[in-house]
């Protein structure tokens, strides 16, 4: 079997196999925050952070055409047949658990055209919101690179000193989710990028570090949405940045590691993150 590094992804680049374990762990991480008896701690923002920082990532701009047909068949056809499938299994389960089913419950297949401002408004399956967000996402931050870098960084930052505020505008289709996690994508794409090349140095862990101590000290004392979007870009690029550490000091040894049924397991979750989360 092909280790992960000779894997190709959708962009014809290497496959980097401590972001495919680091994804199927944090999916693990998406089970568990939905699960009963996980600490107060334990947030959703532990895990959808990580996501939009990952798939940041690896973006490459493309012209707006080839990114629109890009999505369609990667993230909106996907969207719509899990969106689809799971009408029928949610008033099965309504049914099952109430013996009765409302006329609401019937026109919840119509939630998607919604005017929310949460995102967790598709009761037909709740967690599909991360497909709609992340098509948004792409395409402003695809726009974003062929603005002059100046202005581009201009929204980037305004985006991130104004989250709180997109949070409670409602909006169809998850544009004002799109512009909260929109940071992430874009610190994801700068970042992790960064640290996934070979100018990373392991002191640049501390950096991080110190980076996310700060900001973790000043959002308990302030608790405001830039040092939310601050500490969590941190804790992200601190996950990525041990993740490769760990892969490289494991050196000979990695192989091994790779052979874990275990490990193959998180890769495999990693690889298919978006199918696993439509599940």
């Amino acid at each position: 079997m092909a280790s992960p590094q000779s894997l190709s992804n959708s962009s014809g680049s290497k496959r980097l196999g401590y972001i495919d374990v680091l994804r199927g762990l944090v999916i693990f991480g998406v089970v568990y925050v939905h699960a009963y008896g996980h600490p107060d701690w334990w947030t959703p923002n532990h895990v959808n952070t990580v996501f939009f920082f990952l798939s940041g990532m690896f973006f490459t701009s493309k012209p707006t055409a080839t990114l629109l047909s890009n999505l369609w068949r990667k993230v909106l056809v996907p969207f719509l047949i899990f969106y689809l499938l799971s009408y029928p299994f949610h008033l099965a389960m309504l049914y099952w658990d109430y013996r009765t089913l409302t006329v609401e419950n019937l026109l919840s297949i119509f939630d998607l055209f919604k005017v929310e401002a949460r995102p967790d408004y598709m009761l037909v399956n709740v967690p599909l919101w991360f497909l709609p967000c992340l098509f948004w996402i792409q395409v402003f931050f695809n726009l974003l690179m062929k603005c002059d870098r100046i202005v581009r960084w201009a929204l980037i930052i305004a985006a991130w000193l104004c989250a709180d505020y997109f949070a409670t505008v409602p909006t169809p289709l998850m544009i004002n989710n799109a512009i909260v996690y929109l940071p992430y994508f874009a610190m994801g794409h700068y970042i992790g990028k960064f640290i996934v090349s070979d100018r990373f140095r392991s002191w640049w862990l501390i950096v991080f570090a110190a980076v996310w101590v700060v900001t973790t000290i000043a959002w308990m004392k302030w608790e405001v949405g830039p040092l939310e979007t601050a500490r969590f870009t941190a804790y992200s690029a601190i996950l990525v940045a041990v993740s490769k550490v760990m892969w490289s000091v494991a050196g000979a040894g990695r192989s091994r590691i790779e052979d874990s049924r275990f490990i193959k397991f998180l890769q495999f979750m990693g690889i298919n993150s978006l199918a696993v989360l439509c599940l």
